[in-house]
């Protein structure tokens, strides 16, 4: 199941990958990062796959090839810096540990969406 997203989002799944990832058993091998960056962002590349990797407590081998998107000739440019991390996307493909952390952070979040659960 795909997840992506930027900071704010992503706050809500780390804090609950990173509690409840742990005690779930799963295995590093469920699970799969992609970084979706910004031209501003090439020459940091490294350094901000190392920080989503870090954030979520994965291996590097959980890192799948990061995008660098270039700017168009038409943009002037006046969105650097906008998103310091870029987005990522987290594949996580084990439905019974999707489906618990959707649960949590519905928990977290005091809400209810049936339609995660499903």
């Amino acid at each position: 199941m795909p997840l992506s997203s930027s900071t704010p989002i992503q706050r809500w799944w780390c804090f609950s990958f990173d509690s409840y990832a742990p005690v779930s058993g799963f295995r590093d091998n469920k699970v799969r990062l992609t970084c979706n960056l910004f031209a501003d962002h090439a020459s940091r590349q490294h350094e901000i796959e190392e920080f989503r990797l870090d954030r979520l407590g994965l291996p590097r081998s959980s890192l799948r090839r990061s995008t660098v998107n270039g700017y168009s000739k038409y943009s002037k440019k006046k969105r650097r810096n906008k998103l310091p991390y870029g987005t990522c996307r987290l594949n996580v493909y084990d439905t019974r540990l999707v489906h618990e952390l959707h649960g949590a952070i519905q928990e977290y979040g005091g809400f209810d969406r049936e339609e995660w659960l499903m």
